[in-house]
């Protein structure tokens, strides 16, 4: 894996929602899921003030 080239994770990242949904349920100590219906908005770099 090189993290310098485009992947089929989340806005073209390496990391997925299979990721996430395992790190949630792990730090939450929960089997709850996503579901189907999940979707994601790309914020950007965020409000970056001088």
């Amino acid at each position: 894996m090189n993290l310098y080239t485009p992947a089929d994770g989340l806005c073209g990242t390496h990391v997925t929602w299979e990721d996430i949904e395992d790190d949630m349920q792990r730090e939450l100590d929960t089997k709850a899921s996503f579901g189907s219906n999940k979707t994601f908005k790309s914020i950007g770099e965020g409000y970056v003030s001088c």
